[in-house]
């Protein structure tokens, strides 16, 4: 295939870090490219295909939920560290924890929800957990990458577009969004110091490739030279035509994610909160939300949620979310409560038929109809 088409379809999916086609899941690839495709084409959605926030993720989304969620009761514990969970009888008894304060504590509750990443979540498994559930022990086997963010405040906007760039060139795999044409009030006078207009927001899914200022791949630099390599990359792309859209100059305020930070291997970075893949055959490595220990549930983005949107991602975690909420009322016999409403996402009708056929060949171990090879697949 040509090299423009390989960018496009190729080093253009690895933007979406969670969808990288050399390291797949065909499944989770194949289902998330086929979501995203029909909802490009406006089917099987309620609006448009980009959709962000109308100011900072705090205080657009995460701050009223939180107001929301103590006014029905729900008390937070900052700073405190869930060390182990013991386990009798099949249940956990309690969650061993350690406070702000670096003294110990046991929390004692009838039902425990774990929405934590699965990397942390597998460092809570004990031998009597993964006994319970030989899901949670293959958990281990759930591999994860680097896709942080930087973000840069600029004295001017960047008139670059009104929505995500992708920039498939880039070596980094980079892709940016302007935030202050998106947000609901001037940028200058509603947010920071008052001299920014501008907020340019950069997820860089690519750590391993070398870059074009210090030829080292990102997680080998320093953090001020991870903000310069993707300045430099961003800026090539808007500037590529002889318009200048983004200065020379690193600007003078940049805020790159808290969890890459010094001391890594070899000199280079460490990160401190690693995004999930999945790999081929990671689909028979997920839990499901309702575990093999009766009051243990689980909910993060690792997840079984039997959906076309099952890549790591905020719909993802959703699902999984609802899952194990659904699966609490069902542990508790709660019946005087809604049903937890999932989702199973779009499925075009026209191909309802060939699925039909494709499953029953499937049943009596037929080929796919358009695999020549023979044999199962």
């Amino acid at each position: 295939m040509s090299e423009d088409y390989q960018k496009l379809f190729g080093g253009g999916v690895q933007l979406l870090q969670a969808l990288r086609p050399a390291t797949a899941s065909a499944r989770t690839c194949g289902q998330g490219l086929e979501s995203i495709l029909y909802d490009l084409a406006g089917r099987g959605s309620d609006g448009p295909f980009d959709r962000v926030f109308n100011g900072p993720t705090s205080e657009a989304w995460v701050d009223p939920w939180a107001t929301r969620l103590r006014e029905l009761g729900v008390r937070f514990a900052f700073g405190w560290s869930v060390e182990r969970l013991e386990v009798r009888g099949g249940r956990v008894e309690g969650a061993h924890a350690r406070t702000p304060g670096g003294g110990a504590a046991r929390i004692d509750a009838d039902w425990f929800v774990a929405a934590v990443p699965s990397e942390r979540a597998s460092a809570l498994w004990n031998p009597a957990l993964r006994a319970a559930d030989p899901r949670l022990a293959a958990m281990d086997g759930l591999q994860q990458t680097w896709c942080n963010g930087i973000q840069y405040f600029l004295p001017e906007p960047a008139p670059v577009i009104r929505g995500h760039v992708l920039h498939v060139d880039s070596p980094w795999k980079l892709a940016s969004i302007g935030q202050s044409t998106l947000w609901r009030a001037p940028f200058a006078r509603t947010w920071g110091d008052g001299t920014q207009r501008e907020s340019l927001s950069v997820v860089i899914s690519d750590w391993d490739t070398p870059g074009v200022l210090f030829g080292r791949p990102a997680r080998q630099c320093t953090r001020t030279e991870v903000a310069r390599e993707v300045w430099a990359q961003m800026r090539a792309h808007p500037n590529d035509g002889g318009r200048q859209v983004l200065g020379e100059a690193l600007p003078r305020s940049w805020y790159l994610d808290e969890a890459i930070a010094e001391g890594g291997p070899g000199g280079g970075l460490r990160n401190d909160d690693p995004f999930l893949i999945n790999t081929a055959g990671s689909w028979e490595l997920r839990p499901d939300a309702a575990t093999g220990v009766a009051n243990l549930f689980l909910a993060a983005d690792c997840v079984r949620t039997y959906s076309n949107i099952d890549f790591a991602s905020m719909e993802t975690a959703n699902g999984a979310g609802r899952r194990a909420a659904a699966a609490v009322l069902k542990a508790a016999h709660a019946t005087d409560v809604p049903e937890v409403p999932t989702f199973k996402g779009y499925e075009a009708p026209e191909f309802a038929v060939m699925k039909a056929e494709d499953r029953e060949r499937w049943r009596r171990g037929l080929p796919h109809a358009l695999d020549k090879g023979g044999g199962r697949p």
